[in-house]
């Protein structure tokens, strides 16, 4: 009957929206976004690079200090995130020189914006091959990539901003040359590791 055809279809359309919200990038997809995001080099594209490391709009909002990102070993310091009890620290590896210089003003947009990602995901679902992906797909996707390439456990909490993570930042925030520490460095090899075949792609398109 209709109530019945009703409820069915509401089902069915519930169903469609959590698989887009779940669906998880592949490396291809990742890949291509990267390279499109460099393309674009403006403010969306520092939403979706920043994205491939897992950090989502919102934290970059939460992004207070950009000078960090210059340093020789770039890193951001989100102070307000998805982990409350200690700064998470991220070492982008993928549209460096990008971040860099669109930084300050995606921070900005995204403090901001109601929704500072609607932007970014409307222009993601239009590129080839990207159906039910979204910027949490390629957080999602980063998940994958640390998992695959067996990161250190504490490392990948600490760089995707879980919980249990290594709190040797919250130990040493503040101090002198904590930019250079063995923790950020070795944040950024975990990172560098999970990107690899995406960075050796990037690479070869010069």
């Amino acid at each position: 009957d209709l109530k019945w055809y009703l409820r069915s279809n509401s089902t069915k359309k519930k169903n469609a929206v959590r698989k887009v919200v779940t669906e998880t990038a592949s490396e291809k997809q990742m890949t291509a976004v990267a390279k499109a995001c460099i393309a674009r080099n403006d403010v969306h594209g520092v939403i979706g690079l920043m994205w491939l490391h897992g950090v989502s709009p919102e934290e970059i909002a939460a992004i207070s200090d950009t000078d960090t990102i210059h340093e020789r070993v770039p890193h951001v310091i989100i102070m307000d995130g998805k982990t409350k009890d200690r700064p998470r620290v991220v070492c982008p590896v993928l549209g460096v020189k990008v971040i860099r210089k669109h930084l300050e003003a995606t921070i900005e947009h995204c403090q901001q914006k109601v929704d500072p990602g609607a932007n970014f995901n409307k222009w993601l679902r239009g590129m080839d091959r990207m159906e039910g992906i979204t910027g949490r797909s390629l957080r999602h996707g980063v998940r994958n990539a640390f998992v695959m390439t067996g990161q250190n456990n504490g490392i990948m909490k600490s760089a995707l901003g879980w919980s249990g993570g290594d709190q040797t930042l919250a130990m040493h925030y503040g101090a002198s040359g904590v930019g250079q520490s063995k923790f950020v460095r070795a944040l950024q090899k975990a990172f560098k590791e999970a990107h690899a075949t995406v960075i050796k792609a990037l690479a070869e398109v010069g």
